[in-house]
Protein backbone atom coordinates (compact mmCIF):
# COMPACT_ATOMS: atom_id res chain seq x y z
CA UNK A 1 0.00 0.00 0.00
CA UNK A 2 0.92 3.65 -0.40
CA UNK A 3 -0.83 6.51 1.35
CA UNK A 4 0.01 10.06 2.38
CA UNK A 5 -2.09 12.81 3.91
CA UNK A 6 -5.87 12.58 3.88
CA UNK A 7 -6.22 11.25 0.32
CA UNK A 8 -7.44 7.74 -0.44
CA UNK A 9 -4.60 5.24 -0.43
CA UNK A 10 -3.35 3.01 -3.25
CA UNK A 11 -2.95 -0.74 -3.03
CA UNK A 12 -1.48 -3.52 -5.12
CA UNK A 13 -2.64 -7.08 -4.48
CA UNK A 14 -1.11 -10.24 -5.90
CA UNK A 15 -3.49 -13.20 -5.87
CA UNK A 16 -2.06 -16.67 -6.21
CA UNK A 17 -4.19 -19.20 -4.32
CA UNK A 18 -1.38 -21.32 -2.90
CA UNK A 19 -3.85 -23.24 -0.76
CA UNK A 20 -5.24 -24.79 -3.95
CA UNK A 21 -1.92 -25.78 -5.53
CA UNK A 22 -2.29 -29.42 -4.59
CA UNK A 23 -5.78 -29.65 -6.04
CA UNK A 24 -6.45 -30.75 -9.58
CA UNK A 25 -7.32 -27.97 -12.01
CA UNK A 26 -11.00 -27.51 -12.80
CA UNK A 27 -12.58 -29.41 -15.65
CA UNK A 28 -13.63 -26.97 -18.35
CA UNK A 29 -16.02 -26.63 -21.25
CA UNK A 30 -14.21 -25.23 -24.28
CA UNK A 31 -15.14 -24.63 -27.91
CA UNK A 32 -12.64 -23.77 -30.63
CA UNK A 33 -14.03 -21.57 -33.42
CA UNK A 34 -11.77 -21.33 -36.47
CA UNK A 35 -12.12 -19.05 -39.49
CA UNK A 36 -11.67 -21.11 -42.69
CA UNK A 37 -12.67 -18.41 -45.18
CA UNK A 38 -10.73 -17.96 -48.42
CA UNK A 39 -8.41 -15.33 -46.94
CA UNK A 40 -7.05 -17.96 -44.53
CA UNK A 41 -5.62 -20.08 -47.37
CA UNK A 42 -1.97 -21.04 -47.61
CA UNK A 43 0.39 -20.78 -44.65
CA UNK A 44 -2.24 -19.22 -42.35
CA UNK A 45 -4.64 -22.16 -42.42
CA UNK A 46 -1.73 -24.58 -42.10
CA UNK A 47 -0.43 -22.85 -38.95
CA UNK A 48 -3.93 -22.43 -37.52
CA UNK A 49 -4.66 -26.15 -37.92
CA UNK A 50 -1.41 -27.08 -36.18
CA UNK A 51 -2.26 -24.70 -33.33
CA UNK A 52 -5.71 -26.26 -33.02
CA UNK A 53 -4.21 -29.75 -32.94
CA UNK A 54 -1.92 -28.68 -30.11
CA UNK A 55 -4.90 -27.43 -28.11
CA UNK A 56 -6.89 -30.62 -28.71
CA UNK A 57 -3.95 -32.81 -27.68
CA UNK A 58 -3.54 -30.72 -24.51
CA UNK A 59 -7.11 -31.22 -23.27
CA UNK A 60 -7.49 -32.87 -19.86
CA UNK A 61 -9.67 -35.80 -18.89
CA UNK A 62 -12.91 -34.39 -17.56
CA UNK A 63 -12.94 -31.54 -20.07
CA UNK A 64 -15.69 -31.23 -22.67
CA UNK A 65 -15.03 -29.67 -26.06
CA UNK A 66 -16.15 -29.00 -29.60
CA UNK A 67 -14.77 -27.47 -32.79
CA UNK A 68 -16.57 -25.16 -35.18
CA UNK A 69 -15.08 -24.00 -38.45
CA UNK A 70 -16.78 -21.23 -40.35
CA UNK A 71 -16.68 -19.50 -43.70
CA UNK A 72 -19.87 -18.81 -45.65
CA UNK A 73 -21.54 -21.26 -43.26
CA UNK A 74 -20.75 -23.06 -40.00
CA UNK A 75 -19.25 -26.57 -39.93
CA UNK A 76 -19.46 -28.43 -36.59
CA UNK A 77 -17.27 -31.30 -35.40
CA UNK A 78 -20.21 -32.43 -33.23
CA UNK A 79 -23.67 -31.02 -32.53
CA UNK A 80 -22.86 -30.63 -28.83
CA UNK A 81 -19.93 -30.74 -26.43
CA UNK A 82 -18.20 -34.12 -26.13
CA UNK A 83 -16.09 -35.60 -23.36
CA UNK A 84 -12.35 -36.02 -23.77
CA UNK A 85 -11.30 -39.60 -24.55
CA UNK A 86 -9.07 -41.31 -27.10
CA UNK A 87 -11.91 -41.73 -29.59
CA UNK A 88 -13.08 -38.10 -29.48
CA UNK A 89 -9.52 -36.77 -29.68
CA UNK A 90 -8.66 -38.88 -32.74
CA UNK A 91 -11.91 -37.93 -34.46
CA UNK A 92 -11.28 -34.26 -33.72
CA UNK A 93 -7.78 -34.44 -35.21
CA UNK A 94 -9.23 -36.02 -38.36
CA UNK A 95 -11.82 -33.24 -38.52
CA UNK A 96 -9.03 -30.64 -38.36
CA UNK A 97 -7.00 -32.38 -41.07
CA UNK A 98 -9.95 -32.13 -43.45
CA UNK A 99 -10.45 -28.39 -43.00
CA UNK A 100 -9.74 -26.16 -45.99
CA UNK A 101 -9.98 -22.43 -46.63
CA UNK A 102 -12.69 -21.10 -48.96
CA UNK A 103 -15.73 -18.83 -48.88
CA UNK A 104 -16.80 -15.75 -46.92
CA UNK A 105 -16.77 -14.89 -43.21
CA UNK A 106 -19.90 -15.41 -41.09
CA UNK A 107 -18.71 -14.36 -37.64
CA UNK A 108 -22.21 -13.86 -36.22
CA UNK A 109 -23.51 -17.39 -36.85
CA UNK A 110 -20.23 -19.03 -35.86
CA UNK A 111 -19.98 -17.42 -32.43
CA UNK A 112 -23.74 -17.52 -31.78
CA UNK A 113 -23.73 -21.26 -32.49
CA UNK A 114 -20.77 -21.83 -30.20
CA UNK A 115 -22.24 -19.82 -27.33
CA UNK A 116 -25.57 -21.62 -27.62
CA UNK A 117 -23.82 -24.97 -27.04
CA UNK A 118 -22.50 -24.01 -23.61
CA UNK A 119 -24.80 -24.64 -20.66
CA UNK A 120 -24.81 -22.66 -17.45
CA UNK A 121 -22.67 -24.16 -14.69
CA UNK A 122 -19.93 -23.14 -12.28
CA UNK A 123 -17.33 -24.86 -14.46
CA UNK A 124 -14.93 -22.61 -16.39
CA UNK A 125 -16.47 -22.05 -19.81
CA UNK A 126 -14.48 -20.57 -22.67
CA UNK A 127 -14.41 -20.07 -26.40
CA UNK A 128 -11.21 -19.70 -28.40
CA UNK A 129 -12.05 -17.72 -31.55
CA UNK A 130 -9.57 -17.17 -34.40
CA UNK A 131 -10.22 -15.05 -37.48
CA UNK A 132 -8.26 -13.07 -40.04
CA UNK A 133 -11.07 -10.97 -41.47
CA UNK A 134 -14.24 -8.98 -41.11
CA UNK A 135 -17.85 -10.22 -41.30
CA UNK A 136 -18.81 -10.50 -44.98
CA UNK A 137 -21.64 -13.04 -44.90
CA UNK A 138 -24.91 -13.09 -42.94
CA UNK A 139 -25.13 -10.40 -40.28
CA UNK A 140 -22.34 -7.89 -40.93
CA UNK A 141 -23.39 -4.88 -38.81
CA UNK A 142 -21.14 -4.66 -35.74
CA UNK A 143 -23.82 -3.47 -33.30
CA UNK A 144 -26.20 -6.22 -34.37
CA UNK A 145 -23.51 -8.89 -34.02
CA UNK A 146 -22.61 -7.68 -30.52
CA UNK A 147 -26.27 -7.66 -29.48
CA UNK A 148 -26.82 -11.16 -30.87
CA UNK A 149 -23.78 -12.55 -29.05
CA UNK A 150 -24.87 -11.03 -25.74
CA UNK A 151 -28.23 -12.74 -26.16
CA UNK A 152 -26.59 -16.07 -26.97
CA UNK A 153 -24.14 -16.09 -24.05
CA UNK A 154 -26.62 -17.15 -21.38
CA UNK A 155 -23.97 -19.30 -19.66
CA UNK A 156 -21.61 -16.31 -19.25
CA UNK A 157 -18.74 -18.00 -21.09
CA UNK A 158 -15.45 -16.19 -21.58
CA UNK A 159 -14.44 -15.48 -25.19
CA UNK A 160 -10.74 -15.30 -26.06
CA UNK A 161 -10.09 -13.83 -29.50
CA UNK A 162 -7.17 -14.14 -31.90
CA UNK A 163 -7.04 -11.60 -34.70
CA UNK A 164 -4.70 -12.67 -37.50
CA UNK A 165 -3.12 -10.00 -39.72
CA UNK A 166 -4.14 -6.39 -40.27
CA UNK A 167 -7.47 -6.87 -42.09
CA UNK A 168 -9.48 -7.73 -38.98
CA UNK A 169 -12.05 -5.37 -37.46
CA UNK A 170 -10.21 -4.61 -34.22
CA UNK A 171 -13.14 -2.71 -32.71
CA UNK A 172 -15.44 -5.70 -33.23
CA UNK A 173 -12.93 -8.23 -31.88
CA UNK A 174 -12.02 -6.11 -28.87
CA UNK A 175 -15.67 -5.45 -28.05
CA UNK A 176 -16.40 -9.19 -28.24
CA UNK A 177 -13.60 -10.10 -25.83
CA UNK A 178 -14.35 -7.17 -23.50
CA UNK A 179 -18.09 -7.88 -23.32
CA UNK A 180 -17.54 -11.58 -22.74
CA UNK A 181 -14.78 -11.22 -20.11
CA UNK A 182 -11.93 -12.49 -22.27
CA UNK A 183 -8.87 -11.11 -24.00
CA UNK A 184 -7.85 -10.28 -27.55
CA UNK A 185 -4.49 -11.33 -28.93
CA UNK A 186 -3.23 -10.20 -32.33
CA UNK A 187 -0.98 -12.21 -34.62
CA UNK A 188 0.79 -9.64 -36.76
CA UNK A 189 2.05 -10.39 -40.30
CA UNK A 190 5.04 -12.76 -40.36
CA UNK A 191 4.28 -13.88 -36.80
CA UNK A 192 3.68 -17.62 -36.39
CA UNK A 193 0.04 -18.43 -35.57
CA UNK A 194 0.85 -21.84 -34.10
CA UNK A 195 3.42 -20.46 -31.66
CA UNK A 196 1.20 -17.55 -30.57
CA UNK A 197 -1.94 -19.62 -30.01
CA UNK A 198 -0.23 -22.57 -28.33
CA UNK A 199 1.69 -20.27 -25.98
CA UNK A 200 -1.53 -18.54 -24.94
CA UNK A 201 -3.42 -21.80 -24.56
CA UNK A 202 -0.82 -23.15 -22.13
CA UNK A 203 -1.64 -20.24 -19.80
CA UNK A 204 -5.39 -20.86 -19.73
CA UNK A 205 -5.55 -24.64 -20.13
CA UNK A 206 -5.66 -25.37 -16.39
CA UNK A 207 -8.13 -23.11 -14.55
CA UNK A 208 -7.78 -23.23 -10.78
CA UNK A 209 -10.48 -20.83 -9.65
CA UNK A 210 -13.40 -19.55 -11.74
CA UNK A 211 -15.93 -16.73 -11.30
CA UNK A 212 -13.93 -15.10 -8.53
CA UNK A 213 -14.95 -12.23 -6.27
CA UNK A 214 -13.26 -10.30 -3.45
CA UNK A 215 -14.60 -8.95 -0.16
CA UNK A 216 -12.39 -6.45 1.68
CA UNK A 217 -14.73 -6.34 4.69
CA UNK A 218 -14.37 -3.01 6.55
CA UNK A 219 -12.05 -1.42 3.97
CA UNK A 220 -13.83 0.52 1.25
CA UNK A 221 -12.18 -0.04 -2.12
CA UNK A 222 -12.80 1.61 -5.48
CA UNK A 223 -11.36 2.00 -8.98
CA UNK A 224 -9.86 -1.49 -9.04
CA UNK A 225 -8.15 -2.58 -12.26
CA UNK A 226 -8.73 -4.85 -14.05
CA UNK A 227 -12.39 -3.88 -13.79
CA UNK A 228 -13.55 -7.43 -14.59
CA UNK A 229 -11.79 -10.09 -12.54
CA UNK A 230 -10.48 -12.97 -14.67
CA UNK A 231 -10.34 -16.61 -13.69
CA UNK A 232 -7.12 -17.75 -12.04
CA UNK A 233 -5.10 -20.35 -13.93
CA UNK A 234 -2.39 -22.74 -12.77
CA UNK A 235 1.04 -21.12 -12.69
CA UNK A 236 -0.34 -17.58 -12.94
CA UNK A 237 -1.17 -14.84 -10.50
CA UNK A 238 -3.66 -12.01 -10.64
CA UNK A 239 -2.33 -8.51 -9.96
CA UNK A 240 -4.91 -5.95 -8.84
CA UNK A 241 -4.42 -2.22 -8.32
CA UNK A 242 -6.93 0.09 -6.69
CA UNK A 243 -7.72 2.86 -4.22
CA UNK A 244 -8.89 2.45 -0.63
CA UNK A 245 -10.52 4.36 2.22
CA UNK A 246 -10.40 3.35 5.86
CA UNK A 247 -7.40 1.77 7.56
CA UNK A 248 -6.19 -1.05 9.72
CA UNK A 249 -5.87 -4.84 9.48
CA UNK A 250 -8.65 -6.73 7.74
CA UNK A 251 -9.46 -10.18 6.42
CA UNK A 252 -9.78 -10.27 2.62
CA UNK A 253 -12.02 -13.05 1.35
CA UNK A 254 -11.43 -14.52 -2.10
CA UNK A 255 -14.34 -16.61 -3.37
CA UNK A 256 -14.37 -18.74 -6.50
CA UNK A 257 -15.36 -22.11 -7.90
CA UNK A 258 -13.21 -25.21 -8.36
CA UNK A 259 -14.90 -28.04 -10.25
CA UNK A 260 -18.30 -26.53 -9.47
CA UNK A 261 -17.64 -26.33 -5.73
CA UNK A 262 -17.39 -22.99 -3.96
CA UNK A 263 -13.96 -22.33 -2.45
CA UNK A 264 -13.02 -19.50 -0.09
CA UNK A 265 -9.56 -18.29 0.82
CA UNK A 266 -8.90 -15.72 3.55
CA UNK A 267 -5.92 -13.39 3.24
CA UNK A 268 -4.72 -11.17 6.07
CA UNK A 269 -4.29 -7.62 4.83
CA UNK A 270 -3.28 -4.31 6.36
CA UNK A 271 -4.30 -0.95 4.93
CA UNK A 272 -2.27 1.75 6.71
CA UNK A 273 -3.42 5.31 7.37
CA UNK A 274 0.02 6.41 6.15
CA UNK A 275 2.78 4.57 4.34
CA UNK A 276 5.33 6.37 2.16
CA UNK A 277 7.05 3.20 1.00
CA UNK A 278 5.92 1.49 -2.22
CA UNK A 279 5.76 4.86 -3.96
CA UNK A 280 5.70 3.11 -7.35
CA UNK A 281 2.11 1.90 -6.82
CA UNK A 282 0.26 5.17 -7.63
CA UNK A 283 1.85 5.47 -11.07
CA UNK A 284 1.10 1.85 -12.03
CA UNK A 285 -2.49 2.35 -10.87
CA UNK A 286 -2.71 5.51 -13.01
CA UNK A 287 -1.33 3.68 -16.06
CA UNK A 288 -3.96 0.97 -15.71
CA UNK A 289 -6.77 3.48 -15.26
CA UNK A 290 -5.61 5.46 -18.29
CA UNK A 291 -5.48 2.23 -20.30
CA UNK A 292 -9.05 1.41 -19.27
CA UNK A 293 -10.31 4.91 -20.14
CA UNK A 294 -8.54 4.89 -23.51
CA UNK A 295 -10.07 1.52 -24.30
CA UNK A 296 -13.53 2.90 -23.53
CA UNK A 297 -12.96 5.88 -25.84
CA UNK A 298 -11.51 3.71 -28.60
CA UNK A 299 -14.40 1.25 -28.61
CA UNK A 300 -17.32 3.54 -27.76
CA UNK A 301 -16.36 6.89 -29.26
CA UNK A 302 -15.03 10.25 -28.05
CA UNK A 303 -16.19 11.35 -24.62
CA UNK A 304 -15.05 14.73 -23.30
CA UNK A 305 -15.29 13.68 -19.65
CA UNK A 306 -13.09 10.63 -20.22
CA UNK A 307 -10.57 12.63 -22.26
CA UNK A 308 -10.39 15.30 -19.54
CA UNK A 309 -9.81 12.58 -16.94
CA UNK A 310 -7.01 11.04 -19.02
CA UNK A 311 -5.38 14.45 -19.35
CA UNK A 312 -5.62 15.11 -15.60
CA UNK A 313 -4.17 11.68 -14.74
CA UNK A 314 -1.41 12.12 -17.32
CA UNK A 315 -0.36 15.45 -15.84
CA UNK A 316 -0.47 14.29 -12.22
CA UNK A 317 1.29 10.95 -12.66
CA UNK A 318 3.59 11.75 -15.58
CA UNK A 319 2.10 9.28 -18.06
CA UNK A 320 2.37 10.68 -21.58
CA UNK A 321 -0.56 9.76 -23.83
CA UNK A 322 -1.69 10.76 -27.29
CA UNK A 323 -4.23 13.11 -25.73
CA UNK A 324 -1.61 14.89 -23.66
CA UNK A 325 0.56 15.16 -26.76
CA UNK A 326 -1.65 17.73 -28.39
CA UNK A 327 -4.95 18.42 -26.64
CA UNK A 328 -3.36 19.77 -23.47
CA UNK A 329 -0.48 21.45 -25.21
CA UNK A 330 -2.24 23.97 -27.39
CA UNK A 331 -1.26 26.92 -25.17
CA UNK A 332 2.25 28.23 -24.51
CA UNK A 333 1.89 27.87 -20.74
CA UNK A 334 0.93 24.22 -21.17
CA UNK A 335 4.13 23.53 -23.12
CA UNK A 336 6.12 25.12 -20.31
CA UNK A 337 4.26 23.18 -17.64
CA UNK A 338 5.02 19.91 -19.39
CA UNK A 339 8.64 20.88 -19.95
CA UNK A 340 8.37 20.64 -23.71
CA UNK A 341 10.62 22.97 -25.64
CA UNK A 342 9.13 24.68 -28.67
CA UNK A 343 11.15 22.69 -31.22
CA UNK A 344 9.54 19.45 -29.93
CA UNK A 345 5.99 20.73 -30.10
CA UNK A 346 5.11 20.25 -33.77
CA UNK A 347 6.48 16.70 -33.79
CA UNK A 348 4.49 15.77 -30.67
CA UNK A 349 1.30 17.30 -32.05
CA UNK A 350 1.66 15.28 -35.25
CA UNK A 351 2.40 12.03 -33.38
CA UNK A 352 -0.45 12.61 -30.95
CA UNK A 353 -3.01 13.23 -33.68
CA UNK A 354 -1.84 10.17 -35.60
CA UNK A 355 -2.27 8.04 -32.47
CA UNK A 356 -5.78 9.33 -31.83
CA UNK A 357 -6.67 8.74 -35.49
CA UNK A 358 -5.39 5.16 -35.14
CA UNK A 359 -7.72 4.62 -32.17
CA UNK A 360 -10.68 5.54 -34.37
CA UNK A 361 -9.70 3.20 -37.22
CA UNK A 362 -11.30 -0.24 -37.18
CA UNK A 363 -8.87 -2.03 -39.51
CA UNK A 364 -5.28 -1.81 -40.66
CA UNK A 365 -1.83 -2.04 -39.08
CA UNK A 366 -2.23 1.15 -37.05
CA UNK A 367 -5.55 -0.05 -35.64
CA UNK A 368 -3.99 -3.36 -34.56
CA UNK A 369 -1.02 -1.54 -33.03
CA UNK A 370 -3.34 0.84 -31.15
CA UNK A 371 -5.29 -2.06 -29.67
CA UNK A 372 -2.10 -3.82 -28.56
CA UNK A 373 -0.66 -0.65 -26.99
CA UNK A 374 -3.80 0.03 -24.96
CA UNK A 375 -3.97 -3.61 -23.87
CA UNK A 376 -0.40 -3.35 -22.57
CA UNK A 377 -1.28 -0.21 -20.62
CA UNK A 378 -4.33 -1.88 -19.05
CA UNK A 379 -2.14 -4.73 -17.80
CA UNK A 380 0.79 -2.58 -16.64
CA UNK A 381 2.92 -4.22 -13.94
CA UNK A 382 6.00 -1.98 -13.74
CA UNK A 383 6.82 1.71 -13.83
CA UNK A 384 8.66 2.46 -17.03
CA UNK A 385 11.37 5.09 -17.25
CA UNK A 386 10.18 8.42 -18.72
CA UNK A 387 10.54 8.52 -22.49
CA UNK A 388 11.85 12.07 -22.42
CA UNK A 389 14.67 13.63 -20.41
CA UNK A 390 12.40 16.55 -19.47
CA UNK A 391 10.30 14.33 -17.18
CA UNK A 392 11.49 12.86 -13.87
CA UNK A 393 9.71 10.41 -11.59
CA UNK A 394 10.93 10.79 -8.00
CA UNK A 395 9.06 8.49 -5.63
CA UNK A 396 5.36 9.08 -6.18
CA UNK A 397 5.98 12.56 -7.61
CA UNK A 398 6.43 13.70 -11.20
CA UNK A 399 8.50 16.72 -12.22
CA UNK A 400 8.58 18.54 -15.56
CA UNK A 401 11.55 20.58 -16.69
CA UNK A 402 10.69 24.13 -17.73
CA UNK A 403 12.40 26.11 -20.48
CA UNK A 404 14.42 28.01 -17.85
CA UNK A 405 15.83 24.70 -16.60
CA UNK A 406 13.79 24.50 -13.39
CA UNK A 407 11.83 21.41 -12.36
CA UNK A 408 8.11 21.79 -11.59
CA UNK A 409 6.10 19.41 -9.38
CA UNK A 410 2.97 18.14 -11.17
CA UNK A 411 1.02 18.88 -7.97
CA UNK A 412 1.70 22.60 -8.35
CA UNK A 413 -1.33 24.81 -8.85
CA UNK A 414 -2.12 28.48 -8.51
CA UNK A 415 -3.21 29.54 -5.04
CA UNK A 416 -0.69 27.45 -3.12
CA UNK A 417 1.38 29.18 -0.46
CA UNK A 418 4.88 29.62 -1.95
CA UNK A 419 8.04 29.62 0.15
CA UNK A 420 11.16 30.81 -1.70
CA UNK A 421 14.42 29.21 -0.56
CA UNK A 422 17.87 29.89 -1.91
CA UNK A 423 19.80 26.83 -3.02
CA UNK A 424 22.29 25.60 -0.34
CA UNK A 425 21.38 28.45 2.01
CA UNK A 426 21.10 28.08 5.78
CA UNK A 427 17.30 27.94 5.44
CA UNK A 428 17.66 25.26 2.74
CA UNK A 429 19.41 22.90 5.17
CA UNK A 430 17.08 23.79 8.05
CA UNK A 431 14.08 22.78 5.93
CA UNK A 432 15.78 19.49 5.06
CA UNK A 433 16.52 18.84 8.72
CA UNK A 434 12.86 19.38 9.61
CA UNK A 435 11.60 17.36 6.62
CA UNK A 436 14.22 14.78 5.56
CA UNK A 437 11.84 13.39 2.92
CA UNK A 438 12.30 16.58 0.90
CA UNK A 439 15.93 15.59 0.29
CA UNK A 440 15.21 13.35 -2.70
CA UNK A 441 13.20 16.14 -4.33
CA UNK A 442 15.67 18.95 -3.60
CA UNK A 443 18.41 16.74 -5.06
CA UNK A 444 16.89 17.07 -8.54
CA UNK A 445 18.73 20.33 -9.17
CA UNK A 446 19.40 23.91 -8.20
CA UNK A 447 15.97 25.13 -9.36
CA UNK A 448 13.07 23.02 -8.14
CA UNK A 449 9.42 23.62 -7.23
CA UNK A 450 8.13 21.01 -4.75
CA UNK A 451 4.65 20.74 -3.22
CA UNK A 452 4.88 19.14 0.22
CA UNK A 453 2.24 19.10 3.00
CA UNK A 454 0.29 21.91 1.35
CA UNK A 455 3.30 24.21 0.97
CA UNK A 456 5.07 25.01 -2.29
CA UNK A 457 8.86 25.17 -1.82
CA UNK A 458 10.56 27.06 -4.63
CA UNK A 459 14.33 26.50 -4.70
CA UNK A 460 16.19 29.24 -6.56
CA UNK A 461 19.83 29.84 -7.44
Amino acid sequence: CYRTGSEDGYFMMLLSPGELKEKIASNKDIIFVLDTSGSMSGEKIKQAKEALKFCINSLSKGDKFNILSFATGVNKYKDSLVSVNNKSINEALDFIDNLSARGGTDINDALSSALAMITDSQKPKMIIFLTDGQPTVGVTDMKTILKNLEGSNTANARVFVFGVGNDVNTHLLDRISQTHRGLTEYVVPRENIEIKVSSFYRKISEPILANISLDFRKIKTKEIYPVTLPDIFKGTQLVLLGRYDGNGPTAIKLTGYLNGKKEQIIYEGNFPSENKENDFIPRIWAMRKIGYLMSEIRLRGDNKELIDEIVALSKEYGVMTQYTSFLVLEKDEDYKRWGIHSNEASKMIKEGKLSVDAMKQTTGARSVSSSMDISDLKGQLVVEAPRRATIKHIGAKTFYQQENGSWLDSKFSKGLSIKDIKYLSKEYFEILKENPELGKYFAIGEKVVVVFDGICYRITE
